[in-house]
């Protein structure tokens, strides 16, 4: 009788990620990709741990990336030669730029019986009250 065993190479990362002013930083979610295929992910937790576990060792380069909503994405590119290695981050913060509005108010507003009129946008050159801005205004 002949009894196989296969064992597995169960590999761990673990880390602390934390900004620039070295806070920890909670909800980074962490990806292990090898040749495009995710290999394992996790997220940080609120003191910006976290544990990754890899069923079995890849063989070769495997990248982690590190992404959150308020953060620059990094990346840092390993090679798992331990059982349990340790990767610690550090992220910038991500500037965001929005487009500039225009906020128009309505020209009426109705609140319970009693009209409200935004009296410029009414008026032309040359108007003086109300009264002239809605004579010019067309049906």
């Amino acid at each position: 009788m002949t009894v196989s065993i296969v064992t597995l190479a169960q590999v761990k990362v673990t880390g602390h990620v934390t900004n620039i002013s070295n806070t920890p930083v909670g909800d980074v979610i962490i990806k292990c990709f090898s040749t495009g295929k995710t290999l394992a992910f996790t997220s940080t937790n609120a003191k910006g741990e976290y544990a990754l576990d890899l069923k079995s060792a890849p063989t070769g380069e495997v990248s982690l990336l590190f992404t959150h909503i308020s953060y620059e994405k990094e990346s840092e590119k390993l090679t798992l030669k331990e059982r349990v290695t340790k990767v610690d981050m550090i992220l910038a913060p991500k500037s965001i730029s929005l487009k500039e509005v225009t906020v128009k108010p309505d020209p009426l507003r109705q609140r319970d019986d009693t009209l409200t009129y935004n009296l410029a946008s009414f008026l032309r050159k040359g108007d003086a009250t109300l009264e002239d801005g809605l004579k010019n205004r067309q049906p």
